[in-house]
């Protein structure tokens, strides 16, 4: 009729395109889709294509005068509609746990059609097809909770056929509400064996992914009277304890107001000795401030550790003989040790005498340095001396370096910047009949 009516238009860009300009080249370029109704009569029609300066696709009137754009004319001839056009608009609202309402444009004038789902990036033909009836709004139920999946409609045109199917569309479903009774569960601990406000974590076999699940961690010294754990009411809990203790979980579904009680686990406590304090570093060996080698002269003990300053920076050495040696209880000894190429290094040097797990100070530190190294790979010699009364047997020794650090300020476990940390086992031997005098000093003449 020679008219561009609203109702012929069949596309437009969502937005502008391109910003700026470049005068003689293309700023920007877009695509997008024309969509033509199957009642339009067969035959040749002017098509027209119009652009306009900073005016949305959804805006541009076909006749109306602008400051700036082009309009292109064209002679298209439209075809008759397949015999089964597919649909489109393909939609899905918000899903539930086990369905989603899927909706569509009618392609011609079907009137039944098939919806096709399964996993994200199945192909179609090999997913779940399920007719959709008469309705262009589809309850497509039977899915699982928690699940993607990409779902597809085809148009079911009769004697003629079906056409092709239409999406993908993704979609994924909620958590399920929990039901009846959780599914029993055994306490899992991340230590057998726990030490003295050492952090580990309690766990179940079981994960429970439903919703209106809570959790009540409790704990007992006898496993038979439970205290709740304040504020554990998480899958999993964070503790730390000072004796023997039992713990378990109950796991309530809140939706059916029934629990379950994992089985109990008791976690125990270390021994002192394979509790001791782990000496960390923010930095540690990688510029250089390490240990190199510790020599205790007179005895085995002999570890070239190497000058590579990459981490770890905290070392226990107890594989190999050098690693040991014998030290007589009432007895000095000169330890060596040769630092890495980064210059300003003291030492400190503990036994635990009384094999309790802690390095005291000052009664187990035996020894330290008084000055700052002055070279790189510097060997430096200081005294250790052990007291008379230690019980003889194995024990934990360790050597700490720190950068920049007097020697008797080194603590044993506190954390530094830079330097490193071995501890080895030595073997205390009860003192000589008659032990040598230490210490020996002349006041003022």
């Amino acid at each position: 009729d020679g008219i561009f009516d609203v109702t012929e238009r069949i596309g437009y860009t969502a937005g502008t395109i391109g910003t700026g300009f470049t005068t003689g080249q293309i700023n920007d370029s877009s695509s997008f889709v024309i969509s033509l109704a199957c009642t339009r009569p067969a035959g040749i029609h002017r098509l027209r294509i119009r652009g306009v300066l900073a005016i949305d696709g959804v805006q541009i009137d076909p006749c109306l005068e602008y400051g700036y754009g082009e309009t292109e004319d064209y002679d298209v001839t439209i075809l008759p509609p397949p015999a089964c056009p597919s649909i489109t608009g393909l939609a899905a609202g918000t899903p539930g746990s086990f369905n989603v309402v899927l909706n569509w444009n009618q392609g011609c004038a079907e009137s039944a059609w098939n919806v096709e789902y399964g996993p994200v990036g199945f192909t179609p033909g090999t997913g779940t097809t399920v007719p959709a009836g008469t309705n262009v709004n589809f309850d497509l139920t039977g899915l699982a909770s928690s699940t993607n999946y990409d779902v597809y409609v085809s148009a079911n045109c009769g004697v003629d056929g079906t056409s092709a199917a239409f999406g993908p569309v993704a979609f994924t479903t909620t958590v399920a509400p929990c039901a009846g009774t959780p599914t029993q569960s055994t306490t899992v601990s991340s230590v057998g064996a726990a030490c003295l406000a050492q952090n580990f974590t309690l766990s179940m076999n079981q994960t429970y992914t439903d919703l209106q699940i809570a959790y009540q961690w409790q704990f007992s010294i006898n496993n038979v009277d439970w205290t709740d754990i304040a504020g554990a009411t998480s899958a999993t809990r964070v503790q730390t304890q000072s004796e023997a203790t039992w713990y378990r979980c109950i796991v309530t579904c809140n939706a059916s107001s029934q629990s379950m009680t994992s089985t109990a686990i008791q976690v125990t406590m270390g021994l002192p000795t394979q509790c001791y304090c782990e000496a960390t570093y923010t930095v540690g060996k990688t510029d250089g401030d390490l240990i190199s080698q510790v020599q205790v002269t007179g005895t085995t003990l002999n570890n070239n550790s190497g000058t590579s300053p990459t981490n770890p920076a905290f070392t226990f050495f107890n594989t190999l003989p050098e690693h040991t040696g014998n030290l007589q209880a009432g007895t000095t000894y000169n330890v060596n040790v040769t630092y890495g190429s980064f210059t300003a290094q003291q030492c400190a040097v503990w036994i635990d005498f009384n094999e309790n797990g802690v390095f005291e100070t000052p009664s187990e530190r035996v020894g330290f340095t008084t000055s700052n190294s002055t070279a790189g790979f510097q060997t430096v010699s200081f005294p250790i001396s052990l007291p008379c009364n230690p019980i003889p047997g194995v024990k934990r020794m360790r050597v700490r370096n720190v950068y920049f650090t007097n020697g008797n300020t080194i603590d044993p476990c506190a954390s530094y910047s830079y330097g490193e940390t071995e501890d080895y086992n030595v073997t205390v031997l009860a003192p000589p009949p008659c032990p040598s005098v230490t210490g020996l000093a002349a006041g003022t003449p």
